[in-house]
């Protein structure tokens, strides 16, 4: 869990991106503040370019370097780093103090898994997430 020092609020920025564009929610793009993230879509890809800048500028200093090629997950997408929450959020009314859901590389970010058993004899100091799963199928054997 990493301590909150920062809360931003995105939603005058996307105002200010559907008034500047004429855009419509719902009918030209849709968004979704995460507290750690801002994702959007949007029709007229054509657009992305411009609403990248404005708000990159805005969120400027306070965002991960992310590249996430599916556009499943949001034709653009801003993860923010550490210690930064944006708030209000689509999640909660109230502001947190402590926050996960960022990189997954820095030390509070990082979990602990116990596993006890007549199966399990191994020790292993750190391990990637994923590979979590593929122990425990290995001991459900």
């Amino acid at each position: 869990m990493v301590d909150v020092k920062k809360y931003i609020n995105i939603l005058p920025v996307v105002k200010k991106i559907k008034s500047k564009y004429g855009l419509s929610v719902g009918d030209d793009f849709v968004y979704f503040i995460d507290s750690t993230a801002l994702r959007l879509w949007f029709k007229d890809k054509k657009i992305i370019p411009q609403v990248d800048n404005d708000i990159s500028k805005y969120l400027e200093g306070n965002i991960e370097l992310t590249k996430i090629d599916n556009k499943y997950y949001g034709d653009l997408i801003y993860m923010l780093k550490p210690s930064n929450v944006f708030f209000p959020d689509f999640f909660n009314t109230k502001k947190n103090k402590g926050m996960h859901g960022y990189n997954n590389t820095i030390h509070e970010q990082k979990g602990l898994c116990v596993i006890m058993g007549s199966k399990t004899d191994e020790t292993y100091k750190e391990i990637p997430l994923h590979e979590v799963k593929h122990i425990v199928l290995d001991l459900l054997k």
